[in-house]
């Protein structure tokens, strides 16, 4: 079992920054809507293979949450640290982190896709995250619209209602990613999806 959990304090973040893994980790955002430019990012979530998963509300409507301010500046020193980042779809998410941030720290950072090394497999499968954790974990995923139907949009979803969600979301980057860099080894395409990855992610 994985825990939940919500960074909704600055005593919370600061215990979070301490103690993660930040070498090797997945992270997912929730987002305002699709577009980088006038969206913007309601929270973030990681997980780093352990036992729980971590949700960070920064642009909510309501609830209790910590400052932006606060939370990027620790961001960015630890993505100094990283030696392996998981995304699903990560064009998506480094676009709107970029922002984020305010700076870049993508270009020299070593990132992998779950979504790509699926797309390498099986390029006639479908590749999303909530079917590909059904197939291949087994799970059961609660789907966005589930989550959303009643609001605008995800900065208006209640904090305790998005949180699990998006937990869900790190986690099943991290072992799908896993999964199949395995099976990337084994059928000899690790090396052909390291290629790729540096010529359709950057």
């Amino acid at each position: 079992m994985v825990f939940k959990i919500t960074l909704d304090t600055e005593k919370s973040v600061d215990n979070f920054f301490n103690s993660f893994n930040f070498k090797n980790f997945s992270i997912d955002t929730e987002t305002s809507g699709l577009d980088e430019k006038k969206d913007f990012i309601v929270g973030i979530s990681v997980y780093d293979g352990g036992k729980a998963s971590f949700y960070i509300p920064v642009g909510h409507k309501r609830g209790k949450q910590v400052n932006k301010e606060y939370v990027v500046p620790k961001l960015i020193e630890k993505f100094k640290y990283v030696e392996e980042l998981i995304l699903q779809n990560s064009k998506f998410d480094i676009k709107f982190l970029k922002r984020f941030l305010g700076v870049d720290c993508f270009e020299n950072l070593n990132y992998v896709d779950s979504m790509l090394a699926h797309y390498l497999l099986d390029e006639n499968d479908r590749h999303g995250l909530k079917y590909l954790a059904s197939k291949f974990l087994g799970k059961d995923p609660t789907k966005y619209d589930d989550v959303a139907k009643n609001y605008d949009n995800a900065s208006h979803i209640p904090i305790k209602d998005i949180a699990p969600y998006a937990c869900d979301d790190a986690i099943n980057t991290w072992s799908l990613y896993k999964l199949f860099e395995k099976r990337l080894k084994e059928e000899k395409l690790y090396d052909i999806f390291k290629l790729l990855k540096c010529l359709l992610l950057r």
